[in-house]
């Protein structure tokens, strides 16, 4: 009897620990489809990450930009000129002080328009082969449509295009004594002017790229001429050498600079 009460109280124990144990299973539970949903939730959060990124690298969004930012640098968009891409500030630089024909900045540009309409049959390439000081060959040279001077091709072609724009800017043409001299020519200027010109053979005049300029107040370094030529000369690659700006005194002599050396 004693025996059959104790087995009988065991069982209510084991059954008491049994049904204490339910409620933690059921925290564990609770617990654990709390973490299954905060997982689903990440994961979504995640996901909408991903969409959000793709939506801001894809090509439609990177094309829609209608900013004043955007606008500008489609305003900035290379544009042909004469032949080459400008950007559109040289297009600005390369507009002349009246508006008209090319700029100091348009020789690059400019060249072979105006070697079509001023100079035709004139390549305006550095010649190649080899000649003497004053004894250029014909086919290196060519008329620069001024008088009947003749400069080096390359040079020739600088100088065109120089004139043009300051046709442009004063409505006449550069005034010109000089361009390339044959040898017999500066044999005969030596002969007459021994202080002034140089040695036959020396000068710059001899290889087809020096000018000398003429007009009123050229001969003195003033006049209108004159300052554009100083403010604008360089811009073609003429220039009055340093040489002719101190005791031997030549403001109308200039040189076409990127031709010096190359004979």
């Amino acid at each position: 009897m004693a025996s059959h009460r104790a087995e009988t109280d065991h069982r209510a124990e084991t059954a008491s620990r049994r049904t204490r144990r339910k409620p933690r299973r059921r925290s564990s539970l609770r617990r654990a489809a709390l973490t299954i949903t905060s997982i689903a939730a990440g994961a979504a959060v995640a996901v909408g990450g991903l969409s959000l990124s793709g939506a801001l690298d894809s090509p439609a969004a990177a094309h829609v930009d209608s900013s004043p930012a955007s606008k500008q640098l489609t305003a900035l968009s290379p544009q042909h000129i004469g032949g080459r891409a400008t950007s559109g500030s040289q297009v600005q630089q390369d507009k002349s002080a009246s508006g008209k024909g090319p700029s100091a900045n348009s020789a690059g540009g400019s060249a072979r328009s105006i070697t079509r309409q001023v100079l035709p049959g004139c390549s305006g390439e550095l010649p190649s082969g080899s000649a003497s000081n004053g004894m250029l060959p014909d086919s290196w040279l060519c008329k620069i449509g001024v008088g009947n001077f003749k400069l080096r091709a390359d040079a020739a072609v600088a100088f065109a295009v120089m004139n043009a724009a300051y046709k442009a800017d004063t409505g006449k043409s550069l005034c010109l004594t000089d361009a390339y001299r044959s040898m017999a020519v500066q044999e005969a200027a030596r002969a007459n002017k021994p202080g002034l010109a140089a040695v036959p053979g020396t000068s710059q005049h001899g290889w087809g790229i020096a000018i000398d300029f003429g007009c009123k107040g050229q001969q003195s370094g003033r006049g209108q001429q004159w300052n554009w030529l100083i403010k604008n000369s360089k811009k073609y690659g003429w220039e009055n050498p340093e040489w002719a700006k101190t005791s031997k005194f030549e403001p109308w002599h200039f040189e076409y600079a990127p031709g010096r050396g190359k004979k």
